[in-house]
C-alpha cells in the first residue's frame, strides 16, 4: 500500500470528498469571494448540507445557470 492509498483509506473513513481544481484557477477558490460563495452554494444545492452554526447559503448574484452533471463517485476497493 502506498501513501496515496493510505490517505484515501483515511478520507473514506472520515467520509470526506475531495474536489479537483486545475492549477490555473485554483487560486480563485482561495481568494475570490464570488467564487467561494458560488462553490459553497453549489455544494449546498447538491447535498443540502452546510456547517452547523453557519447560516444557510443563499444563491449568489451571477450564480452560474449551467453546471456539469456530477459524476458518480469512484468506488475503490482497499
Amino acid at each position: 500500500m502506498n501513501g496515496n492509498e493510505s490517505l484515501l483509506r483515511v478520507l473514506q473513513k472520515l467520509n470526506i470528498d475531495l474536489v479537483s481544481i486545475p492549477n490555473a484557477i485554483a487560486g480563485l477558490s482561495d481568494f475570490s469571494d464570488d467564487v467561494i460563495k458560488a462553490l459553497q452554494y453549489r455544494s449546498y444545492e447538491l447535498y443540502r448540507w452546510y456547517p452547523q452554526g453557519h447560516p444557510e447559503p443563499k444563491k449568489p448574484v451571477n450564480y452560474p445557470a449551467n453546471w456539469q452533471t456530477p459524476q458518480e463517485p469512484v468506488k475503490y476497493q482497499i
